[in-house]
């Protein structure tokens, strides 16, 4: 919103005087480490229970999910196909490789820290789910 609209005075000023608060920094930024911990832990342990690849992430708000496998071919045009349909099955937004300019298609970006620990558990359920489907479609057609 800040590109279009200027951040009013009061939020400004409101803003400034919480910032010169060092104990609530200091206890905000101890609370968001314990809480994004939390959220990579549960994401990463749903991710291993269902084989899917991902990359270790480090002080990191998003974790890359390596979806190669599921690919009908390895091109972007594919990544996007793979992206769609995640997101109809699942109801779940990734943000394709692509899309942040990844080498390679295939991998997505899935951010962990935006939704409370219920609804996560809820949305790495729901992938688990469509990635154990998606093999077994696959390796039933031979794939």
């Amino acid at each position: 919103m800040g590109m279009f609209a200027a951040v009013s005075n009061d939020t400004q000023h409101a803003l400034a005087v919480m910032l010169e608060d060092d104990e609530f920094v200091d206890s905000y930024v101890s609370e968001n480490k314990r809480r994004l911990k939390k959220s990579y832990e549960l994401l990463t342990s749903h991710l291993e229970a269902a084989q899917v690849k991902y990359m270790p992430a480090c002080a990191a708000m998003f974790c890359w999910l390596d979806l190669r496998t599921l690919l009908e071919v390895p091109t972007f045009q594919a990544e996007d196909n793979l992206w769609k349909e995640i997101m109809e099955v699942t109801k779940i937004v990734l943000t394709p490789g692509g899309a942040c300019h990844y080498a390679e298609p295939g991998f997505f970006r899935a951010c962990y820290a935006s939704m409370s620990p219920d609804c996560l558990e809820v949305a790495c359920a729901r992938l688990a789910d469509f990635v154990t489907r998606k093999r077994r479609k696959r390796k039933a057609n031979g794939i």
